[in-house]
């Protein structure tokens, strides 16, 4: 089976192409319905219709966790059968920001990964290294570290400095992932593809992301209904392929009336947008 980078490359280099990640939020009301098998099914329902309306223009899909649990044990069965449901060539990231000690993490690992089968995760690093290396050492799963998130408190801790390295926390956490990768690579360890998560609303701290890890996979929120700004992103978070970011879309398309052509529009806008940048980085480097 193939793994998480191998299925995301595939898609992003060649079908559909692009960068666009289809985020699954439903929202449903679950009171609209008399019996919970209807609520369950009605849940159902519109996760598989985005994904059907969807596909062709999405290099992943990333199922919030939190959505689902609203909906208690009947919405955890629904994000089963909607993992299942998604095209095998498609990777899954779930959304659950999820880390803890390690032997917790096993558990979430052994759900995530076994029970849902999804490809790969969004953690947390505050409880260091051990809380995440039982995900990261899963070499066919991708693991997404919280590094600069998008929310407007996040500069409340994750712009304070550390005291050894006298680095923001955000680009702390961006330089101690990319050891690690790089010291797997030179001894020849094999580990899950790791990847950062670094928010779309936050061009500056993109930047300097993008400039401490060149070729890292950054998956960047902020898109759509928070209103970050497409150019900017692209701008400070592309690497020199042209690829190296995923930029999920969740309310902007499954709260539109029509989410075929919310997708479409989406991706449609994001590759034009990312050529007007590669041409004009090109067109900078013939001018020096």
């Amino acid at each position: 089976m193939a793994s998480f980078i191998e299925k995301l490359e595939k898609r992003a280099y060649n079908t559909p192409g692009g960068l666009l990640c289809v985020g699954i939020d439903p929202h449903i009301d679950t009171h609209m319905h008399t019996r919970p098998s209807e609520a369950q099914q009605d849940l159902y329902n519109r996760c598989v219709q985005l994904i059907q309306q969807t596909h062709t223009h999405a290099i992943a899909y990333k199922p919030n966790l939190a959505f689902f649990m609203a909906s208690g044990l009947d919405g955890l069965s629904v994000l089963k059968k909607v993992c299942d449901y998604i095209p095998n060539d498609i990777p899954t990231l779930l959304d659950c920001k999820c880390g803890d000690i390690g032997s917790s993490s096993e558990m979430y690992v052994h759900s995530y990964y076994n029970i849902l089968g999804v490809d790969g995760v969004t953690v947390h690093p505050y409880m260091g290294e051990d809380s995440i290396k039982p995900f990261i050492k899963h070499t066919n799963k991708g693991v997404f570290i919280l590094s600069k998130t998008s929310n407007m408190g996040s500069n409340m801790s994750q712009h304070t400095t550390h005291a050894h390295t006298q680095l923001p926390l955000y680009l702390h956490i961006a330089r101690t992932y990319k050891n690690i990768a790089q010291k797997a690579i030179e001894e020849g360890e094999q580990l899950a593809c790791i990847g950062l998560v670094v928010g779309a609303t936050a061009p500056h701290e993109l930047k300097n992301v993008r400039k401490e890890w060149p070729n890292v996979w950054i998956l960047s929120p902020g898109l759509g209904a928070q209103q970050a700004d497409l150019y900017s992103t692209l701008k400070a978070g592309l690497r020199e392929d042209g690829h190296g970011l995923i930029l999920p879309i969740s309310r902007g398309i499954t709260q539109h009336q029509d989410a075929r052509k919310a997708a479409e529009e989406w991706h449609t806008l994001i590759n034009n947008t990312k050529q007007e940048i590669l041409q004009e980085t090109c067109a900078q480097t013939y001018a020096i």
